[in-house]
């Protein structure tokens, strides 16, 4: 696979063992081209860019997904997630406490805090629960808002971009786009790389696996999310998947936030 990196070879070929182990080989040979986010940082590039960049470097800090989250070491790391919710910030015996853990998911504050750092300002809806900035997103109306959901069959949800965000169901709920409240559960990821060959895409998420970590998610020929699949967590110690038709809205987000 030339020109692509050594992380992508090695998600891929982690993915090809998966499937064929699984019963599902499905060759993957085509060239996995990475979008260009050189010089996106804090202070550089657009708002998606940034946004990437942040996710990215997240996954880095969590030692791509190998720390775990009731390590001490990533106690700090949490509580500053925790300050961007609207439910207090916890102790550090509570962030050591699997029990605590388990009963208090932190993915939608990695999300809030992913958004304050890339600069979203005061135009994103900062939550500790997914649905209410989805439900928030699904209200908003395209070009007056930085983040517009979209049902996940809408054509607007074709092939998504780095930066965008993917919307699933958790604990079995059947929740449409349409119906979704913001108390519930539910799960984005931060789309970071598309491949338009491969039909594929890549996520970062928060609380994969007690941990920052990376999913890939297939597309169908029309570059929407194929509900036939299955999404895959690359988890070095616990690699897990679960139904794509559980994902049920794409938030598309604009280069840069509108005031």
């Amino acid at each position: 696979m030339p020109g692509v990196s050594l992380t992508i070879r090695i998600l891929v070929l982690f993915a090809i063992v998966t499937i064929a182990l699984s019963g599902e080989y499905r060759a993957l040979t085509a060239s996995f081209i990475t979008p260009s986010n050189e010089g996106a940082g804090k202070n550089a590039g657009t708002f998606k860019e940034r946004l990437v960049a942040t996710t990215l470097s997240e996954y880095a800090r969590w030692n791509n997904g190998a720390l775990r989250e009731t390590d001490s070491r990533a106690a700090e790391i949490l509580r500053a997630y925790w300050e961007m919710g609207t439910v207090g910030v916890p102790t550090n015996e509570e962030l050591s406490d699997s029990i605590w853990q388990e009963n208090r998911p932190w993915s939608a504050v990695f999300i809030s805090w992913i958004m304050k750092q890339a600069g979203a300002g005061n135009t994103f809806r900062y939550a500790h629960a997914h649905a209410n900035y989805i439900a928030w997103a699904r209200d908003n109306a395209p070009g007056k808002s930085a983040f517009v959901a979209y049902d996940v069959k809408d054509r607007s949800s074709a092939w998504p971009e780095p930066g965008d965000l993917i919307c699933m169901n958790r604990e079995k709920n059947q929740h449409t786009l349409q119906d979704l409240q913001p108390y519930h559960a539910s799960h984005c990821d931060v789309v970071v790389e598309v491949n338009r060959e491969m039909n594929m895409m890549i996520t970062i998420g928060g609380n994969l696996a007690q941990t920052v970590n990376k999913r890939i998610v297939w597309l169908d020929v029309n570059g929407h999310v194929d509900a036939g699949r299955e999404w895959m967590v690359m988890d070095d110690e616990n690699p897990y998947k679960g139904g794509q038709e559980d994902i049920f809205a794409i938030i598309k987000v604009s280069p840069q936030p509108m005031r």
